[in-house]
């Protein structure tokens, strides 16, 4: 979990909730099963053979500025539902709603609590927000 900064407790505490902003690069997922690439009828199979992400393992990701969601090494595309996001201000399953969500289950932190966590664009870096409150 993360610390809150000097300006982020002060507002915390005055107004009983803040917004909180860290970069989200590099990006990490667990995925819920394991994920193998999609065939289509007469693609050999040694294209595809071995590429697989499993769970409980952690996969470093990229997203392209629309939010597409890449396994690497193996690029691998993932799906909506596939896979939960490793976010240093709350622990949670990943899901889209317009933008990439935290369903927040653990979001305690010593001096509030997370309540909702989104991963945005800006400017061309990924940026995690998240709203605490006390």
């Amino acid at each position: 979990m993360i610390a809150l900064a000097p300006s982020e407790l002060s507002v915390l505490r005055e107004t009983g909730r803040c917004i909180v902003e860290r970069p989200a690069e590099p990006l990490t997922c667990y995925t819920r099963t394991t994920i193998r690439p999609d065939r289509f009828p007469g693609m050999p199979r040694n294209l595809t053979d071995g590429i697989e992400a499993r769970p409980g393992v952690a996969h470093a990701v990229t997203l392209n500025r629309l939010g597409a969601v890449t396994a690497q090494p193996m690029r691998l595309g993932l799906r909506p539902g596939e896979f939960d996001f490793v976010c240093p201000l709350a622990e949670g399953r990943t899901y889209l709603d317009g933008c990439w969500r935290i369903d927040v289950t653990d979001g305690k932190l010593d001096e509030g609590r997370v309540v909702s966590v989104v991963l945005h664009n800006l400017d061309g870096a990924w940026m995690w927000r998240a709203e605490v409150r006390k």
